[in-house]
């Protein structure tokens, strides 16, 4: 039996790939979401003086890298699902996208 909300909001049937890389970017969404946490934290001690400028610096730099990649690895996984730029050109063919992802 389905469950009722299926009904109320019909969703067009997704093939293996597509699930897989939409369950890709929605974890590299996450590591995007925990970078921008890290790095709004990292602001908020070095504001309030608990930590020294260049560890600052240091772990805001690694936070916002984190962000970055995380948000771009999530839109190149997309990109590549819908065929609108080579999967070669993001780094990331559908065999890879694929393969992180074990449905049957």
């Amino acid at each position: 039996m389905k469950h009722p909300i299926e009904f109320a909001h019909p969703v067009a049937e997704l093939s293996t790939r597509d699930r897989c890389a939409l369950v890709s970017s929605g974890l590299w969404l996450r590591v995007g979401f925990i970078g921008a946490c890290a790095s709004a934290g990292v602001l908020l001690q070095f504001f309030n003086g608990e930590l020294r400028p260049l560890s600052a610096l240091a772990l805001a730099a690694a936070a916002a890298t984190l962000m970055a990649v995380g948000w771009w690895r999530a839109r190149a996984v997309l990109d590549a699902a819908d065929g609108t730029v080579d999967a070669t050109a993001a780094d990331v063919s559908p065999a890879n996208t694929a393969s992180a992802c074990s449905v049957a």
